[in-house]
């Protein structure tokens, strides 16, 4: 079963719209606009309970932009250094 990730990684028609969309100035404005609007309608509040759903609720916006940003990028492995010496029997 694919995730959705490798599903859009797979549509490469998909993943160059997704890209397209992601790296334009109205999109960055927007998306932060978007989450200044969240910190804005968050509560004023000393109850830890409400504080801390709100801390939640801005995390998670948070996150979902990231995945939505990053979903269609093909995922890299970094490169290996290998350096010293790797004889172990010297």
């Amino acid at each position: 079963m694919l995730s959705p990730r490798q599903i859009v990684l797979k549509n490469t028609v998909l993943a160059e719209d997704q890209r397209s969309l992601v790296v334009g100035q109205t999109f960055d404005t927007v998306s932060k606009l978007s989450l200044l609007q969240l910190l804005d309608e968050t509560p004023d509040t000393t109850d830890p309970v409400v504080a801390a759903a709100a801390y939640h609720r801005l995390m998670g916006a948070r996150s979902y932009l990231r995945m939505l940003v990053t979903i269609a990028e093909p995922i890299t492995q970094p490169p290996v250094s290998v350096t010293g010496n790797l004889n172990h029997k010297a």
